[in-house]
């Protein structure tokens, strides 16, 4: 497995696209899969956010992950956000996206922030082990999430 910069690799957009739209599209009514498309093209900048990874196994997208400056839109306090951590079924139990985390905080530490923010509502013990601790819990788009912060 490597991972790189989705700058790398402009040709995975629609395929991460597709992903995110499969997963977690429903939860945003006024959303399309064209504003997914849209948000994850701009995503590929190298020593800025919104910039992404990518996880190949010989070419083949694995999985991603995002740092961005803002995931949600109830909680503008807060910034930046990793986002959109997501590995294909096909790979997923082998460390792929840990890796992806992984590489999202350092990058983010590189370009020295303090603090990174994300929330979920299915990986609160991957990111527990990861290091990242629960900050609060709330409702957002119909379900509880945990809202994590990671400290460097």
């Amino acid at each position: 497995m490597k991972i790189e910069l989705l700058a790398d690799h402009p040709e995975a957009i629609p395929v991460i696209a597709r992903w995110h739209w499969a997963e977690w599209g429903h939860y945003n009514p006024e959303g399309s899969f064209g504003l997914v498309l849209e948000k994850l093209s701009q995503r590929v900048h190298r020593e800025r956010i919104p910039f992404a990874y990518l996880a190949l196994q010989k070419e083949i997208p694995m999985g991603t992950a995002s740092l961005v400056e803002l995931d949600m839109d109830t909680r503008k306090d807060l910034s930046p956000w990793l986002a959109g951590v997501y590995v294909d079924p096909a790979f997923r139990n082998r460390g792929v996206g840990s890796a992806l985390v992984q590489k999202v905080c350092e990058k983010a530490e590189q370009l020295r922030f303090d603090e990174l923010f994300l929330y979920t509502n299915t990986a609160y013990d991957l990111y527990k082990k990861l290091g990242w601790f629960a900050i609060e819990q709330e409702q957002y788009r119909g379900r509880l999430v945990s809202i994590m912060k990671y400290t460097f």
